[in-house]
């Protein structure tokens, strides 16, 4: 956030620079306001392209093993070109380098889950998911599982059969 906020800084610094290198260096007849206003469109339009560029930065970071499982866009009113170019505000990874499967119950598979979204800190979870019922339970302190499979202390939480968190749990992808 730090890094974001004082790129803005540094691109508004250096539209201003442009703009007053345009109207003094080189004479042009331009308007006082044009430094200014070409300043804060530089610093406006760094803002678009960071909230645009983190998560292909967020992609080219993950390591292979771990599965993009399904993405959230948003588009909103103060930001009105979302509508045409959605954004991508979050991201949910699965593991599967570290899928746990009980031999006793095969079609259920333990997987560690990432969200990742925009302008909030990553979560981890670890996610029972059923695959031949399409459900899963977050495990909490509270979930325990016997040998045989069977849960206590959680709920089921049923899914379609087509989400993508569970096809990547399931199958990887």
């Amino acid at each position: 956030m730090t890094f974001e906020l004082v790129a803005i800084l540094i691109a508004g610094v250096g539209g201003a620079g442009v703009g007053l290198f345009l109207a003094r260096v080189m004479k042009l007849p331009l308007p006082r306001w044009f430094a200014p206003a070409f300043a804060g469109l530089c610093m406006i339009a760094m803002s678009i392209w960071s909230e645009y560029n983190w998560f292909p930065r967020l992609k080219a970071g993950i390591p292979p093993g771990v599965v993009l499982a399904q993405t959230g866009e948003t588009a909103t009113a103060y930001r009105p070109w979302t509508y045409v170019f959605p954004l991508v505000t979050e991201a949910f990874l699965v593991d599967t380098r570290r899928w746990d499967r009980n031999p006793a119950a095969p079609d259920l598979v333990l997987a560690q889950v990432f969200r990742f979204a925009r302008w909030q800190g990553s979560q981890e979870m670890m996610v029972m998911f059923d695959c031949a019922r399409a459900q899963r339970v977050d495990i909490t302190a509270n979930v325990t599982f016997s040998d045989t499979g069977e849960m206590s202390g959680g709920t089921w939480v049923p899914l379609d059969p087509a989400d993508k968190l569970l096809k990547a749990a399931c199958h990887g992808g």
